[in-house]
């Protein structure tokens, strides 16, 4: 009976169906309906954002770097598309490297392709051609120079050359295409038909060293100064100037081997017959000329070719530069003949160069004061010459007059004849003992 009255209770207070589970919105549950009761699903919070995030930062990842990567390299910088595009096989090799750069970091591309560039050049730095052989770059550096060819028209006569000197005293002087001098008129001025540029390679050096000779100071002039521009293919030729009969293109020829011979030794080498001979070539201006050139080839007898200039040479102009070339040479055995050349010598200019060159190889400054060169010789000659020693004069026996006659000075040998120290007599010296005396 009390079990069905708690039962009725329960269904009057809590409204129920009579399933035993309490109504919607009742009170306080009965005992044991939390366990029976489902739980609620939690809400998502935090984890639905995580994949949001992740699909977001998906536009950036390596899928679509070609795009990033594509309008990178439509802006390269034209000094690096120039070094790309001269060589197909280094383009070829270096861009796997060029795309993984520009997708890290588009500005290190730029940064790198301008740190390879000065690498290339100091490596060399020569171009390379079809076949793969590397171009020397100190021929692309030093290009040839230029000169202006002409036709011109004068006095009812058309001429095409080299233009030597358009304004000398005589005329307007121009090389001919087969090589003759020709001296127009400016009166009627040349009219200039024609003017082009032409390589100082183009001209003869034949006709080139014809003019060193020549009349007009100018076209000598030019004839020498393209002869140089043309490098060592013309020192064949201007070789063929030491010979020539004009003592004025003998010269200029030598001055030509001067100014090549640091270029171009090997070939200057080749001329060093006849600028030898043209030590003793009548004219002192040839001579001169000779005596610097042959100091250039660096040649044993060179302090011999000076001395013998300063002795017989009768040419201030020569012997001023042999004391130069004795300065330059630096070889202490050139003293002596520059102060034997000294002691004669009046001329100022030559006493001057002379002094200057004596410094040069001692390294001291005594100036012009010739007296205190003289005796600073004296007492250092054997220290810079220890092979010579002075001749010695009459009736000397030995080479230094400071040292003692032969035995003199000398401890006599034990048990061997003792001479009188005190009384100044010359004792003979005794062989050293071997063993006791007896």
């Amino acid at each position: 009976m009390s079990g069905l009255t708690s039962l009725w209770l329960a269904l009057a207070l809590g409204g129920g169906d009579g399933s035993g589970a309490p109504a919607s919105g009742a009170g306080a549950p009965v005992s044991g309906a939390d366990s029976t009761k489902p739980k609620p699903k939690p809400k998502p919070k935090a984890t639905p954002a995580k994949p949001a995030a992740t699909q977001k930062s998906a536009p950036v990842q390596k899928p679509s770097a070609p795009k990033i990567t594509a309008s990178h390299k439509v802006m390269p910088a034209p000094a690096t598309e120039a070094t790309t595009n001269a060589d197909p096989a280094s383009k070829t090799e270096a861009s796997p490297a060029s795309d993984a750069t520009s997708k890290a970091d588009p500005a290190a591309k730029v940064e790198a392709t301008a740190t390879a560039e000065p690498a290339s050049k100091a490596d060399g730095g020569g171009k390379t051609d079809s076949a793969g052989t590397k171009t020397d770059p100190a021929a692309r550096t030093e290009p040839v120079a230029t000169t202006e060819h002409v036709h011109v028209a004068t006095a009812g006569a058309d001429w095409s050359g080299f233009v030597l000197d358009p304004q000398t005293d005589a005329g307007y002087a121009l090389l001919t295409d087969d090589g003759r001098v020709e001296i127009l008129p400016l009166e009627p001025a040349p009219k200039i038909v024609e003017s082009t540029a032409r390589l100082v390679t183009e001209i003869d050096s034949a006709a080139l060293v014809a003019g060193l000779g020549h009349a007009t100071d100018g076209v000598r002039e030019r004839c020498e100064q393209l002869l140089i521009e043309q490098g060592a293919a013309a020192l064949p030729q201007v070789a063929e100037a030491l010979g020539a009969r004009s003592a004025e293109a003998r010269r200029r020829g030598l001055v030509i081997v001067t100014q090549q011979t640091p270029r171009f030794e090997k070939a200057a080498r080749k001329s060093m017959r006849r600028v030898s001979a043209c030590l003793s070539d009548s004219d002192e201006h040839v001579r001169q000329a000779a005596l610097h050139c042959y100091a250039l080839f660096g040649e044993k007898d060179l302090l011999k070719r000076c001395t013998d200039v300063l002795s017989h040479d009768g040419s201030e102009l020569v012997r001023h530069e042999a004391i130069q070339v004795l300065g330059r040479l630096g070889d202490p055995h050139g003293i002596d003949p520059l102060f034997e050349h000294l002691a004669r010598c009046q001329e100022r200019s030559l006493r001057l160069v002379t002094f200057d060159s004596l410094r040069r190889i001692t390294g001291k400054g005594f100036g012009r004061d010739e007296d205190a060169w003289t005796a600073w010789w004296a007492n250092h000659r054997t220290e810079l010459l220890p092979d010579e020693r002075p001749e010695p004069a009459d009736g000397e026996t030995t080479d230094d007059p400071d040292a003692p006659p032969d035995g003199e000075g000398e401890a006599p040998a034990e048990n061997g004849p003792a001479g009188d120290g005190a009384s100044g007599e010359e004792t003979p010296a005794a062989k050293p003992a071997t063993g006791g005396g007896g």
